[in-house]
């Protein structure tokens, strides 16, 4: 069966279809389903984008998902939480700006916000990423709200209010990144 079919399908059982801008970039393979408002100037590689239900997914204007990465209302489709209880309100809203790399996954309720960076096999489960944030390679998010400005090292599980509270001292002690936008694929990482 083709992608073209499978898409119709789903389209017709959920009566819902994505918004995509005219200046946005899609991948042809990339996976858009259900209620996904995708602006201007946003690049999509081959990724999974599912709402599932009445929830919504908004990607900002000038935003790059880069390859593998999975966006999913549905808790229980992404392999970091099968388990986890799914909030009321489960919409994911992704700001403008914000560099995604391969292979993340962002599931839940989730806000990421404006200017930030997300790095290589990283995790965002139901959690709030401030502006302006950098978060390295190999990093799971979960349960969190991240404050503004904030640089995460890479292989670090963020899942509790006191480990977050020791990333943000660090983050605050020692020089941390700012991710500048130089164009619309490129995120420049300069020392502060």
């Amino acid at each position: 069966m083709s992608l073209w079919k499978i898409r119709r399908k789903v389209s017709k059982v959920k009566q819902f279809h994505p918004f995509i801008s005219k200046s946005a970039r899609v991948h042809p393979r990339a996976g858009i389903y259900g209620k996904v408002f995708v602006s201007d100037e946003t690049t999509i590689g081959r990724c999974i984008i599912s709402a599932s239900g009445d929830f919504n997914i908004y990607i900002g204007g000038g935003t790059v998902l880069k390859d593998h990465v999975l966006v999913a209302t549905d808790v229980n489709k992404c392999s970091i939480c099968p388990n986890e209880t799914q909030h009321a309100l489960s919409d994911i809203y992704i700001g403008s700006m914000v560099f995604i790399s391969s292979d993340v996954s962002i599931c839940g309720h989730s806000v990421i916000s404006d200017k930030t960076f997300i790095g290589n096999n990283s995790a965002v489960v139901n959690s709030k990423i401030g502006a302006g944030c950098v978060i390295e390679d190999h990093v799971i998010i979960k349960n969190v709200e991240v404050p503004p400005d904030t640089f995460i090292l890479h292989h670090t599980v963020v899942d509790s209010l006191e480990k977050l509270n020791e990333v943000v001292k660090e983050s605050r002690e020692n020089s941390h990144c700012q991710a500048y936008f130089s164009s619309r694929d490129k995120v420049l990482l300069e020392v502060v």
